[in-house]
């Protein structure tokens, strides 16, 4: 059975988990969190995976890639897809600049080097 190929590397993030749910008393926000930088590198440890985070805009938004070949990969790119249109969850696309920063952070693949 051939479900569809997940999205880029990381050229989609989601919100973090703060932002997509009311906050939760046992949860206390994370240190130093209003003092975060655009395009500053962070991680989240999300139901015991560590994902890397990316400020976009003013929000930590997680990795969509990241999330979903490791939390979400026995579900197909239109589960979790259509799961994250009804819970209103929305994705940014990553600049190049971002993307590389995401690829030295760990959570994609550099590109295949050109053959010469």
């Amino acid at each position: 059975m051939a479900t569809s190929p997940l999205p880029g590397p990381t050229d989609i993030l989601l919100p973090s988990p703060s932002s997509a749910y009311p906050p939760d008393p046992m949860n206390q926000p994370r240190a130093g969190h209003a003092a975060m930088k655009p395009n500053q590198v962070g991680q989240v440890i999300l139901y015991g995976i560590p994902i890397v985070s990316l400020v976009i805009d003013g929000q930590e938004r997680l990795c969509l890639a990241q999330i979903s070949n490791t939390l979400l990969k026995n579900f197909s790119y239109n589960e979790i897809h259509n799961r994250r249109v009804a819970l209103g969850i929305t994705c940014v696309q990553c600049t190049p600049v971002q993307l590389e920063i995401l690829r030295r952070a760990g959570p994609c693949p550099s590109p295949p080097a050109a053959a010469a």
